[in-house]
């Protein structure tokens, strides 16, 4: 976070502070890239709706993350500032590979619904409640 008060980045970074659930596509959608450097995650909605936001995703090899992107973002190591920079401008810098992972984001992101969560979480509530009885 000291970096980001530094003049040179300051300028160009806007911290918003919380976002109400019916605003995010307005921010999704007036960004270049989507980015996750979280170091632990359970699970990365945010990385769902960037790429169902048609937006491409640069996140970290956290848990969880390469998982979820299914190969549809560009992965970067954890606390890797040259891995890091590197992703970047691998989007940022290369239109193709921008459309690649977009296009390859929004067929992701359609793998992923609550009534498929639902489904899933009922079906394990049922395997477990018919281990429990044996």
């Amino acid at each position: 976070m000291e970096k980001i008060n530094e003049p040179k980045i300051k300028k160009d970074i806007r911290l918003v502070g919380y976002v109400k659930p019916s605003d995010l596509p307005k921010f999704y959608h007036c960004t270049q890239a989507y980015l996750n450097a979280s170091l632990y995650e359970g699970f990365s909605l945010s990385l769902i709706e960037a790429m169902a936001s048609k937006v491409p995703v640069i996140c970290s090899n956290s848990p969880c993350h390469p998982e979820i992107a299914g190969g549809a973002a560009e992965i970067f190591e954890n606390n890797n500032e040259k891995s890091f920079h590197k992703a970047l401008l691998a989007i940022l810098n290369d239109r193709a590979k921008r459309e690649d992972l977009i296009r390859k984001g929004i067929a992701r992101s359609r793998q992923f619904s609550w009534e498929k969560n639902a489904l899933q979480t009922l079906k394990f509530y049922d395997i477990m409640a018919k281990a429990k009885a044996q």
